[in-house]
């Protein structure tokens, strides 16, 4: 027999013992068991399950037994494979055979935003930054925010997409690096916080992780476009939670806009809520309110109305 044939029986060996591998993984008994092998063995066998994965791991993150492998695996590798994961998940990459029956690793597509949205993906890709995060190089941050370019906003009005840019937000350490995003988001404020998941869960955590140069332009931004969002069901929340930062600056901008509208915002049922946070928090402004309401002799309506009378209490 010679070397050709011999190379190409090893290499249909290690195709049949891959492809019962992913088999095995997507199946619950086999997930479990390879799991439980992976919290008993050593790195090497770490090491070498990834190798034999590599190629696969997109089908496997977002598979509903499969992602379970994933989270485990990160929990017990190298931090080395964690970034080579990164590199492998955010491409679509498939172990293909060529027509001379050679391995090839097939690029596709940008996958970020496809794991992201996955309801089992989302959950093994927010382990992956999580445990990686101690150790991120600036070369996992460029990769990441790379493959997030223009796909931010889907991201943080889907369900479960927005957890992983939480997860991003919250796991990049140093937050220079975080501009891109800041940005991409500023671009798009007013569709992100009229969403439940921007304003009420990635907005707060935003206002935790954020250099003051970027903080500026995006509350800019939402004070620009207070109008469209002082309102909303969702929007309310995020002008709020900058009264509350108490600062300065962006109240005297907030009073400025509803100085003259304060009768008409508090009785409507979402900007009741931020006339009435603005006289809670903001004092040194709480009198100027009070008189505004006074000389527009509204007291009365605002005592018959069903969130006016929160604004008289």
């Amino acid at each position: 027999m010679n070397n050709n044939n011999k190379n190409n029986k090893n290499k249909e060996k290690i195709k049949n013992y891959n492809e019962k591998l992913l088999l095995m993984i997507k199946s619950q008994n086999g997930s479990k068991s390879i799991q439980k092998k992976i919290e008993e063995k050593s790195s090497d066998f770490t090491s070498k399950l990834y190798d034999q994965i590599k190629y696969n791991l997109f089908e496997i993150i977002n598979d509903q037994y499969g992602n379970y492998v994933i989270q485990k695996l990160v929990e017990h590798c190298d931090k080395k494979i964690i970034s080579s994961m990164i590199k492998k998940l955010f491409y679509h990459s498939q172990n293909t055979i060529d027509n001379n029956n050679n391995f090839y690793n097939k690029i596709e597509k940008n996958n970020l935003y496809e794991i992201s949205i996955n309801s089992y993906g989302t959950r093994a890709l927010q382990k992956i930054l999580i445990n990686l995060s101690s150790s991120m190089t600036e070369e996992d941050i460029n990769i990441i925010l790379k493959f997030c370019k223009g796909n931010i906003y889907p991201m943080i009005k889907d369900i479960n997409g927005n957890h992983v840019v939480q997860c991003i937000i919250e796991n990049i350490s140093n937050k220079d690096y975080l501009s891109p995003i800041y940005k991409e988001m500023t671009e798009n404020i007013v569709n992100i916080l009229k969403t439940k998941s921007g304003s009420c869960c990635v907005f707060p955590k935003v206002l935790n992780n954020i250099n003051e140069i970027d903080l500026d332009i995006m509350i800019n931004a939402i004070i620009d476009n207070i109008e469209k969002l002082i309102n909303d069901e969702n929007g309310n929340f995020s002008i709020q939670k900058i009264i509350k930062l108490n600062k300065n600056i962006y109240n005297t901008k907030i009073y400025n806009y509803i100085q003259d509208k304060i009768s008409k915002l508090s009785v409507q049922k979402f900007s009741s809520n931020v006339i009435e946070t603005f006289i809670i928090n903001i004092p040194n402004l709480k009198d100027k309110i009070i008189n505004k309401i006074i000389e527009s002799n509204s007291i009365i309506n605002l005592l018959s109305d069903k969130y006016g009378n929160y604004i008289n209490r």
